[in-house]
């Protein structure tokens, strides 16, 4: 068993405009809604566990009312299914936001996988911000615990530093998927200018 644990996490944030006269529960939501029901997150989850050549434990989903939507996945390495059921999970929730203050409505997705065991997750970057429409987004990844180096010392895991995670191919994978070479917040190039104001306000939110 592995004393490490890593995790990474994405958020999208999609801008739609809202009709002043329609109620807060408009038929936007509820075009989002049927588009990212249940049963397709299950399939992005697979989907994401193929990619790690995972073996899938258990799959589920749930739709909230009046909008919303989740689903989570218990996954192992296919030669230990069972070792590491208390960490390796992949979980993705939708949530719709509404201000009548607001000219915009907020959907959000947010998509994370995390392991104590070998896998490496990076390879799910690309799908995770693929699959869902956004304007901005915002990227986490975590190391916690410790390590034992050659001699048997509790030391940091590798994946801990910045650096680390750039030698390991996040930041490479980030910027080929994105565009741009940093962590921290990405805004899609061809955001429209009535949206951008829009998406620098909830970035200041966020940071």
């Amino acid at each position: 068993m592995s004393a490490v644990s890593r995790s990474l996490a994405v958020n999208l944030y999609h801008l739609i405009p809202r009709v002043r006269s329609a109620p807060v529960a408009d038929s936007d939501f509820a075009r989002i809604q049927a588009r990212f029901e249940p049963e397709m997150l299950k399939g992005h989850l697979e989907s994401l566990a193929s990619l790690l050549d995972a073996s899938v434990v258990s799959l589920s989903g749930a739709l909230f009312e009046p909008y919303g939507a989740s689903a989570a996945m218990l996954f192992g390495q296919q030669d230990s299914a069972l070792a590491h059921l208390d960490k390796s999970h992949i979980a993705v929730h939708t949530y719709f936001e509404s201000d009548r203050r607001s000219p915009w409505q907020v959907f959000r997705a947010e998509v994370e996988a995390s392991t104590c065991g070998d896998l490496n997750l990076k390879p799910l970057l690309a799908e995770m911000i693929g699959f869902f429409p956004f304007d901005f987004l915002t990227l986490d990844y975590r190391v916690r615990g410790f390590a034992r180096n050659a001699t048997g010392e509790l030391c940091l895991p590798v994946g801990t530093e910045v650096s680390d995670m750039a030698d390991g191919g996040l930041v490479e994978t980030f910027q080929r998927v994105t565009g741009q070479d940093r962590f921290g917040v990405y805004r899609r190039a061809a955001v429209a200018p009535e949206k951008s104001r829009e998406v620098t306000r909830l970035v200041d939110q966020i940071q």
